[in-house]
C-alpha cells in the first residue's frame, strides 16, 4: 500500500507541472514579445515619417526663379517671373515668361504690370498648369526637335524662294536679251532702208 501511494503522488506531481508548463508558454505578457512588438511599432513609425516627409516634398511649392513647362506642352518652357494675387482674376497665379513667342502678353493685364517680359512671351496660369522642368526633360527634348525641323522648314523656304528668284532672274535676263536683238534688228531694218533711199 505504501509503494501504489507513492506511485500515485508523483503521477500527480507530473500532471501538475505539465500544466503549470504550458500555462507559462501561452503567457502574452512574455519580455521577448513586448520587445518584439516594441521594434515593430518602430518600424511603422519610421515608414510613416518616410512617408510623409515625401509627400511634404512633392508639394513643395513652385518658387520665382524656376524653370516650368506649361501644360507639359514643349513649346511653353519658360522662367516663373511672378507668384501672387492678380487683379484680374481671384486666387494664387504664376506668371511665366516663356522661351518662345507663344504667350499672351508682356507681363502686363489691364494696365497692370505684374513682371517684365517681351511681348507675347508672358502667361499667366495655375499651379496645377504648370510642372518643374527638370522633370520633363522629354518636353526639353521634344522642344529642340521641334525648333530644329521648324529650322528645317525656314532653310526650306529660304532655298526655294532662291530658286524662285534664280528663274525669275535668268527670265528677266532672257528678256533683256530678247530685247536688245529687237533693238540691234531694228537698227539693222533702218540702215538697210536709208541704203535703199541712197
Amino acid at each position: 500500500p505504501t509503494v501504489r501511494g507513492a506511485g500515485l503522488a508523483q503521477r500527480r506531481r507530473r500532471r501538475a507541472s505539465t500544466v503549470t508548463g504550458a500555462g507559462m508558454a501561452s503567457s502574452p505578457s512574455s519580455p521577448d514579445s513586448s520587445k518584439g512588438e516594441k521594434r515593430k511599432s518602430k518600424r511603422l513609425s519610421c515608414v510613416s515619417a518616410t512617408k510623409s516627409e515625401r509627400r511634404s516634398v512633392a508639394v513643395e511649392p513652385i518658387k520665382v526663379g524656376e524653370r516650368v513647362c506649361f501644360g507639359g506642352k514643349s513649346w511653353a518652357l519658360g522662367t516663373v517671373r511672378f507668384h501672387g494675387t492678380t487683379k484680374f482674376a481671384e486666387g494664387m497665379w504664376y506668371g511665366v515668361e516663356l522661351d518662345r513667342k507663344n504667350g499672351k502678353n508682356n507681363g502686363s493685364v489691364d494696365n497692370v504690370s505684374y513682371f517684365e517680359c517681351p511681348e507675347a512671351h508672358g502667361l499667366f496660369c495655375k499651379e496645377d498648369k504648370i510642372q518643374r522642368a527638370e522633370r520633363t526633360m522629354q518636353a526639353e527634348i521634344a522642344a529642340l526637335k521641334e525648333e530644329n525641323e521648324s529650322l528645317k522648314e525656314q532653310v526650306g523656304d529660304s532655298l526655294a524662294k532662291l530658286t524662285e528668284m534664280q528663274v525669275e532672274s535668268n527670265i528677266s535676263q532672257d528678256q533683256l536679251k530678247t530685247n536688245r536683238e529687237v533693238e540691234a534688228l531694228k537698227e539693222e531694218k533702218q540702215s538697210l532702208q536709208n541704203r535703199v533711199e541712197d
